[in-house]
């Protein structure tokens, strides 16, 4: 008798599994009906972004750059399941507390891996992203091609005009310009490929498609159209640490560039490495560009993972503030943005934001009371 109550949970734990694999296929159909409008507007992005290659001009990606995006792409991916699991061991250590915590994490990636829904939802969510960034990736190489980098003057100019004639990186200087300062704002900079990764990933793989999740995949898709791509394209730019080997006139940026480079001396800032592997591409021959200045969609999409962490717990919402306050410093401080870029960047990011909501409200999963603002 004792025997058969010990192997009870066990009998009800492998049922649970098999239930959970058994729904999967019906999760799957039923996630072309559910993600049918985040699976259009990545579509769209892939397709133009074919089209613009295939008629803009552009070339395909080189072995070089190929490589060095492989390179960043495998550094993010290890952070987000790094970051994944030691969430995972802090909840375990302060809230769950378990007995025999190998058992417990065991049974706890089971769980996840034979839940229906999730997987299923998880697929449909890495589908959109895959199409949503492999065509951005080929648009934004048309930004050299189709607007050769003709708005970086202007934007300077208004920089300059906006800010009562002086430049931000400078004023950003005083606060930040010291080797360890620096150092954190690089390292800042340099996770925001992880944070993507890691809110796609985490609203992908969810259970169920929330008014909330269908709303964040729509604003992402319609930011990077929006921004990345007709923005992008129509005010071509590069930025200021590329606005001297652009401009046959001298260098505004000279200055600050000088100092973040006095800076990596010490601290091996990687902004600096990054800036220069991108300017090779573009130089090389053939040519391939993933350089573009404006709007800055590092900070509209931290802006969107700020927009949805709002309504996930105090700890995230302030936590994706102060982040997004480090992208936006760290785009004009390492030379990569003006800040206007990162003004535009936020204002992208809330249109799009807004338009997701109304969509995803209108065509979404029914709910008397969705999550708004």
């Amino acid at each position: 008798m004792q025997q058969g109550v010990s192997l009870a949970p066990q009998v009800e734990e492998r049922r649970s599994v098999v239930k959970g694999f058994a729904g999967f296929g019906a999760a799957l159909l039923a996630g072309f009906r559910t993600h049918l409008i985040p699976h259009v507007l990545a579509a769209a992005i892939l397709v133009s972004g074919f089209a613009a290659v295939e008629f803009g001009g552009g070339s395909d990606i080189t072995p070089s750059f190929q490589a060095f995006a492989l390179k960043y792409l495998a550094m993010a991916a290890t952070y987000v399941l790094l970051f994944l699991l030691l969430i995972k061991f802090l909840r375990m250590v302060f809230v769950d507390r378990p007995e025999k915590p190998l058992s417990h994490l065991a049974q706890w990636g089971l769980s996840n891996l034979a839940d229906g829904r999730r997987i299923a939802n998880g697929i449909h969510g890495s589908l959109f992203t895959f199409m949503m960034m492999s065509g951005f990736t080929m648009w934004k190489n048309q930004v050299a091609v189709l607007g050769h980098f003709a708005w970086d003057r202007k934007l300077a100019s208004f920089d300059l005009l906006l800010h009562g004639g002086l430049l931000p990186q400078d004023g950003l200087a005083v606060i930040f310009g010291f080797p360890l300062a620096a150092k954190f704002i690089d390292l800042a900079y340099l996770m925001w490929f992880p944070m993507l990764f890691a809110s796609t990933f985490i609203m992908s793989f969810q259970p169920r498609q929330t008014f909330l999740r269908l709303r964040f995949m729509i604003a992402l898709a319609l930011a990077w159209a929006l921004g990345g791509i007709i923005t992008a394209n129509i005010f071509s730019s590069a930025g200021p640490v590329y606005f001297g080997r652009l401009n046959p006139f001298p260098d505004l940026y000279a200055g600050h560039m000088e100092l973040i480079r006095s800076l990596s001396a010490s601290a091996r800032l990687e902004a600096l490495v990054l800036q220069d592997s991108l300017w090779a591409a573009y130089a090389a021959t053939p040519s391939f560009s993933s350089i573009s200045a404006f709007p800055s969609m590092h900070v509209a999409i931290a802006m969107l993972v700020f927009l949805a962490c709002r309504h996930l717990g105090w700890g995230l919402k302030h936590l994706s503030a102060a982040y997004l306050a480090l992208i936006f410093v760290g785009s004009i401080f390492l030379g990569w943005h003006y800040a206007i870029d990162g003004y535009a960047g936020a204002g992208v990011a809330l249109i799009s934001w807004w338009l997701g909501g109304v969509i995803a409200k209108k065509y979404g999963p029914d709910q008397t009371s969705p999550v708004t603002g």
